[in-house]
């Protein structure tokens, strides 16, 4: 899956829609991350339907 530059929330989004999220996902997670001084409430509400998701098992990682 080619991953051109997407917001968190559009990557969560799609990590929920299919049960998965690919490498290069959780890369550009980690590089919005990096790079952004401060993250929006949204950003941070994204963030923490994903790890939800992650640690009940409704997505799973590579």
């Amino acid at each position: 899956m080619m991953i051109s530059v997407m917001s968190i929330e559009k990557i969560v989004e799609q990590a929920l829609q299919d049960g998965y999220l690919a490498p290069a996902m959780k890369a550009e997670v980690g590089r919005i991350c990096d790079n952004a001084s401060q993250l929006s409430i949204e950003e941070y509400m994204a963030l923490d339907r994903l790890m939800g998701a992650l640690l009940n098992g409704e997505v799973v990682e590579d």
